[in-house]
């Protein structure tokens, strides 16, 4: 069995397995060990030997724990819609508990947006908000509680194979089992990106940027 290593990007280290090749004994007598080690090397390592079929011929990988951040692949700032498993979707939560003392209480009416940004100022880290109220006061500050973040999602790796990008995230604040999440994406426009996200901390195989069911590995998907 051949192993192909691509050299490690950024925390991703991608490998694959060829098919196995038996060992035959007379035909290694007829023309000598290392000349049969020689003529088993160059047909295990073909590369016909690691396309098993048309899925089963691309990389797995693995990522260092604990990761280095690195500059997202996707900059600026979005709005976004959620579709898929209500369980996997990300909620309002309060990442530092209750504040200390009483915020004023603030309307925002119909100012609620979705947020999800990577700017300048942090560029390894995507920041999101399921609820963010968008009023401001008369410098341009936020106005209300919900400006605080929710979510704090950094970029570990990402890379481009068979025609999709795929992207690695890290997020301590989750439990051990789920805190890498594998994403593919993909650019619709120069405004606007398809986003999915794996149930675990591998991509599935089928899974597309517009994924949003189990059976392709994605809980859900949003753009």
């Amino acid at each position: 069995m051949c192993f192909e290593l691509i050299p490690r990007h950024h925390n991703i280290a991608r490998f694959r397995m060829g098919r196995p090749f038996p060992l035959e004994p007379l035909v290694k007598d007829s023309l000598g060990e290392s000349e049969y080690m020689l003529r088993v090397y160059k047909e295990a390592c073909h590369w016909s030997s690691f396309t098993l079929n048309y899925i089963e011929w691309t990389y797995e990988y693995f990522v260092l724990d604990p990761p280095v951040p690195i500059n997202c692949p996707i900059q600026g700032k979005y709005k976004f819609i959620q579709t898929g498993q209500e369980a996997e979707k990300y909620v309002f939560k309060m990442p530092n508990g209750m504040t200390p003392r009483p915020w004023l209480q603030v309307l925002c009416y119909h100012y609620w947006q979705t947020n999800i940004e990577a700017c300048l100022n942090d560029p390894k880290i995507l920041k999101l908000d399921v609820q963010k109220c968008w009023r401001l006061d008369f410098a341009g500050r936020p106005i209300s509680e919900y400006d605080v973040t929710d979510n704090y999602i950094a970029c570990v790796g990402f890379w481009m194979e068979d025609t999709k990008s795929y992207l690695i995230t890290y997020d301590p604040s989750l439990k051990v089992s789920n805190r890498f999440r594998c994403w593919v994406y993909q650019r619709l426009s120069m405004r606007s990106f398809a986003m999915s996200r794996s149930l675990g901390n591998r991509c599935g195989k089928m899974q597309t940027a517009e994924s949003s069911l189990p059976k392709k590995a994605p809980p859900y998907a949003w753009s």
